[in-house]
């Protein structure tokens, strides 16, 4: 029986959130998670896979760690997060001409040599 029907008047109200069913929680032993924002839509699309809630996590700590570096250094910036801790960060620099020869010769871009840009230096 609810609590309507033993005439308990209602103390609040519930609002539904927009969530995303993650896989298991921060350990694999954990249940199935879910995350849930205070807004319209969900603000990730996965696009393959069904990540972890702790996955979740690294993710957006990741992109926050990459926003404010590039805002502090006016440069392009990326972070890799573990287990919610950071497991490195880089910003952007080019290369000179001999590593990039070397990276070309390696074939570290995957490209011909006429794949990266004249204008470098």
């Amino acid at each position: 029986m609810s609590a309507i029907g033993l005439g308990i008047p209602p103390i609040g109200s519930v609002q539904c959130l927009p969530s995303y069913r993650c896989g298991p929680g921060c350990n694999p032993h954990q249940g199935p998670a879910r995350a849930a924002v205070a807004a319209e839509h969900f603000p990730i699309t996965v696009v393959n896979g069904e990540p972890g809630f702790i996955n979740l996590l690294d993710a957006l700590t990741s992109w926050q760690l990459a926003r404010e570096i590039t805002a502090a250094t006016t440069m392009v910036a990326s972070t890799s997060f573990k287990h919610v801790n950071p497991a490195g960060a880089a910003i952007v620099s080019l290369l000179d001409a001999t590593d990039r020869a070397a990276a070309v010769a390696r074939g570290v871009f995957g490209l011909g040599v006429g794949a990266l840009p004249r204008s470098l230096p």
